[in-house]
């Protein structure tokens, strides 16, 4: 004989194919039930994969949100180039876009210097740490006011 069970908000309706006859049982009295008590979605959360496998779909999933470098074209190179000018004879703040481990990044801070032998540039932070960046990883620049 085989029996399907179907648990519903308010009862749990047992279906017989044999017969066409339906059984309601309360929610109430299948509450204390040991039988049908699990963990719910809770087993089935990651166990069947392997830790390889969870590991492979995260270096999947970040490999997706990666960015190719943009190019960047001489006229934009000599706006940039003005732009660094400026920042340096007004000690202006500004903001660099540049590109580093496939991703685009973000910092403000005031221009230090630039040294085009070794094509960094150095940056301050408001507290005092700098950071160098290469002058061929800057994707734009502008000054902040």
């Amino acid at each position: 004989m085989f029996t399907k069970y179907i648990l519903s908000i308010v009862k749990l309706t047992l279906f017989d194919y044999n017969n066409t006859e339906q059984t309601f049982v309360p929610l109430q009295l299948l509450e204390g039930n040991p039988m049908l008590k699990d963990r719910g979605i809770k087993k089935w959360n990651m166990s069947l994969m392997l830790s390889e496998h969870v590991s492979l779909l995260k270096k999947d999933l970040e490999e997706q949100n990666d960015i190719k470098k943009p190019q960047v074209d001489e006229h934009q190179l000599e706006e940039m180039n003005l732009t660094f000018q400026s920042a340096l004879e007004n000690n202006s703040k500004i903001k660099i876009k540049y590109f580093s481990n496939n991703r685009i990044h973000v910092i403000k801070g005031i221009l230090k210097e630039i040294d085009y032998l070794y094509r960094k540039t150095c940056i301050v932070y408001e507290d005092n740490s700098t950071l160098k960046i290469n002058l061929l990883d800057i994707v734009d620049v502008e000054i902040i006011h």
